[in-house]
C-alpha cells in the first residue's frame, strides 16, 4: 500500500473526486439522492469551483478524499495524512483564515473525540 494525498489540480482528479464522493455518499450512505448527478455518476458541492481539493491515491487508484475513505482504508492513518497535507499547504503559503461548512467535520471531530 504506497498511499499519498495531494491537491487535486486536473480536471481528472476532480472528476475521480467527484465519483469517489458519488460511491460513497450516494450508493454506499444512501444520501444526497436528490442533487447527485446520477448519469455522470458523480457529486459535485456548490463550493467546489472555488476550493482547493484533496485526494488520497494508492498507486493509481483514487481511494480518499477529506474524510471520505474508501472501505478497505478506513481505520488506516488516512485522515491524518489529509490533515497534514491540507496543513503542509496552507503553513507554505501563509494561509491565515480558512473557512470550512461541511457536515463531516461533525463526524470527525465525534471520531476524534473532539465534540
Amino acid at each position: 500500500m504506497k498511499l499519498q494525498v495531494t491537491e487535486a489540480c486536473s480536471d481528472e482528479e476532480r472528476t475521480a473526486i467527484y465519483r469517489l464522493r458519488y460511491d460513497i455518499y450516494v450508493q454506499e450512505m444512501g444520501r444526497y439522492q436528490s442533487i447527485a448527478d446520477h448519469e455522470r455518476r458523480w457529486l459535485v458541492e456548490e463550493v467546489d469551483g472555488d476550493s482547493r481539493l484533496f485526494l488520497a491515491r494508492d498507486g493509481d487508484q483514487v481511494v480518499g478524499e477529506r474524510f471520505m475513505v474508501l472501505p478497505d482504508y478506513r481505520g488506516s492513518d488516512l485522515t491524518m495524512r489529509f490533515f497534514e497535507a491540507q496543513n503542509r499547504f496552507a503553513n507554505e503559503r501563509r494561509v491565515q483564515l480558512c473557512f470550512g461548512d461541511d457536515d463531516d467535520w461533525r463526524e470527525v471531530h465525534r471520531t476524534l473525540s473532539l465534540l
